[in-house]
């Protein structure tokens, strides 16, 4: 049924209190989403799918306490304040020493945007995308625990494949010699129409490195999430042998495109992603969440598990602050 049960009481049963719950999709309008979570507020930064299919207009934000109620915030980058004049995708966020990196595509080009809060406004100080060329779409930022950041994208060589790279100090120009490519579609369900591999997500966990991603065509039903483990930041990787480990269902198409963040507590992980509209329409897509954790191994990398998509209520994101409810 997908529903989550706690102190044994059913979502579904008249005694329990609506607020407690929540059903996906929480927000409408947004694809390819990442959070920040910053000063108690989660800001949702994503394509606007309602602008498709040329999304000309900008990167669009929406912020929230609880991860369930958005509030759309307009466009937080606008076109004219960006190169680039279309296609305006798949954003990542990122705070250094008090300003804010708004990665993002633009005409199919990796830029970088930055401002001094996170509701911006974001504006490219020089307007002209990143180089080399091959930073594509699908920008991704990891800070290590040495403090080194890193990059990670996807380039186009007949499909989409994800690379990465040493990010630079200046946080706008990559170390090109480090630039090597992390994974490639060469499994089936990478290949739905399209040999794709994209969407790129990095976690680390007991010091091994989770890089997660979406495999086959954002427009097929069967756009999916997996991942691949490594020792290092730029691998190699070894592919889990389960993938995919979210997956379209009966009653939720084309999951995946996602990024992770943390209940208002801290103590719960969630991934939030986006889904088709419906079933058999794609657009504008619809921004979900649902848990996700870390299953213990005896041998091996802790396995990293997602409980969804779900379409039935959920308990919401546990909070300790009770006015949230």
């Amino acid at each position: 049924r997908n529903v989550v049960e706690r102190n044994g009481v059913d979502p579904a049963s008249p005694h329990s209190k609506r607020s407690q719950f929540y059903i996906n999709p929480v927000q409408a309008g947004c694809a390819d989403p990442v959070v920040l979570r910053h000063g108690g507020m989660y800001y949702a930064y994503s394509t606007h799918s309602p602008d498709s299919p040329d999304m000309v207009h900008g990167i669009r934000m929406h912020l929230s306490k609880d991860l369930v109620h958005w509030e759309d915030q307009g466009y937080v980058l606008k076109a004219k304040d960006s190169w680039g004049n279309s296609r305006f995708w798949a954003p990542d966020i990122v705070e250094r020493d008090g300003k804010f990196y708004l990665y993002y595509a633009a005409d199919t080009r990796i830029c970088v945007a930055t401002a001094d809060s996170p509701s911006g406004p974001f504006r490219q100080r020089n307007q002209r995308p990143m180089n080399p060329e091959s930073l594509r779409i699908d920008a991704h930022v990891f800070q290590d625990s040495d403090g080194q950041y890193y990059l990670y994208y996807v380039d186009f060589n007949h499909g989409n494949e994800i690379w990465g790279g040493r990010l630079n100090d200046d946080m706008m120009t990559v170390d090109a010699d480090s630039l090597k490519r992390m994974v490639l579609p060469d499994q089936a369900w990478e290949k739905h129409r399209g040999n794709i591999v994209e969407g790129p997500e990095m976690l680390k966990h007991n010091g091994v490195y989770y890089l997660t991603y979406s495999g086959s065509h954002f427009e097929s039903r069967e756009y999916a999430v997996g991942y691949a483990t490594a020792g290092s930041p730029l691998g190699p990787w070894e592919k889990y042998d389960r993938n995919p480990i979210m997956k379209s269902t009966s009653y939720a198409h084309g999951t995946a495109h996602h990024c992770f963040t943390e209940s208002p507590d801290g103590s719960e992980l969630f991934i939030v992603y986006h889904r088709h509209h419906s079933l058999t329409q794609t657009e504008p897509r619809q921004l979900s969440i649902d848990r996700a954790l870390f299953v213990h191994q005896k041998e091996g990398p802790d396995v990293l598990q997602i409980h969804g998509p779900t379409s039935s209520p959920q308990l919401m994101p546990a909070c300790s602050d009770a006015s949230l409810f």
